[in-house]
């Protein structure tokens, strides 16, 4: 028998859909025994979110601060933990952060193998830096990672997902795709569940990775990373910046939170477009050496 356990945050019910698309192959099988654990904060963040909170909580994702969550009470073994979870401000959300840093899950998922799937907007390269260096202080074995993201341009693809955030609705309207991963492809992450069923039955995951890939389960473009790393070394200096004033519900720094705002506004809409357009003539001018470094991060190298 081969066991999996599922640990999950999800606001929106997405990332568990997709997680649950991926295994299908697998629940139809005997030989798997498949768990879940969800990540339950005690006081959890609100979905949809007003803009007050969704903002008030930037400095301490970015800063990697922790809050309160119900105990991991897994006491069973497991041959495999697949991890899904959502990017906030470009770094782990902060319950899925919060769950792993405590003890007894460290004890738990320390020398397992781990594959992640992530449901993102576009961007997740900052969050999984802070990521790979907790694996690697628990001597964790990363054999996949597949990340689906929103299928429409940037731009639109920020109008859409702040809709999504205020309003939990992924529907089109009358001038706007529909935001997230659809159900179609959902429906077709049933390859992936295949892959991971073949490193079982090889007892062998050396090649899962590229397998992955190979049939697109994750997809890296050098202009976004280029510009989410940039932004997370920003999104560090407005951190301290805002925290100057209090900590998280503090109002004395909710000046500072709307400066924010409308300077994050400002970087999307303005100079996100011109920086995309430079880092897109960096590539094409330099692609060999770009796309060396985007293999590498797909490849989990």
């Amino acid at each position: 028998m081969n066991k999996i356990l599922v640990v999950y945050y999800t606001q929106s019910g997405q990332g568990k859909r997709i997680v649950d698309g991926v295994l299908r192959p697998l629940v139809k099988r005997d030989n798997y025994q498949i768990d879940y654990f969800r990540i339950e904060p005690y006081k959890d963040f609100p979905f949809p979110w007003n803009t007050k909170d969704f903002y008030d909580c930037m400095p301490e994702c970015v800063d990697g601060d922790t809050i309160t969550v119900k105990p991991f009470n897994i006491e069973e073994d497991y041959d495999l933990v697949i991890l899904s979870y959502p990017i906030w401000f470009l770094s782990l959300a902060i319950p899925f952060w919060s769950l792993l840093q405590d003890e007894k899950f460290k004890a738990f998922i320390e020398n397992k193998k781990v594959i992640t799937i992530l449901g993102v907007r576009n961007m997740w390269v900052n969050a999984h830096k802070r990521l790979y260096k907790y694996f690697e202080n628990l001597n964790i074995k990363h054999v996949g990672n597949m990340v689906f993201t929103d299928p429409n341009p940037n731009l639109v693809s920020v109008i859409t997902v702040i809709k999504f955030l205020n309003t939990g609705i992924k529907k089109p309207s009358k001038y706007l795709p529909p935001y997230g991963i659809s159900n179609t492809r959902i429906q077709q992450m049933d390859i992936f569940g295949n892959l991971i069923d073949k490193a079982f039955t090889k007892n062998d995951w050396l090649d899962l990775q590229s397998e992955i890939v190979e049939n697109n389960g994750v997809v890296l473009d050098f202009t976004l990373k280029t510009t989410e790393l940039a932004g997370g070394r920003i999104f560090k200096l407005w951190s301290s910046f805002i925290k100057k004033k209090g900590e998280a519900g503090d109002p004395k720094r909710q000046g500072r939170l709307k400066i924010y705002q409308f300077y994050l506004l400002f970087l999307l809409f303005v100079i996100s477009p011109i920086s995309s357009i430079i880092f897109k003539i960096i590539h094409f001018l330099f692609r060999p050496l770009t796309q060396k470094g985007l293999d590498k991060l797909s490849h989990l190298k």
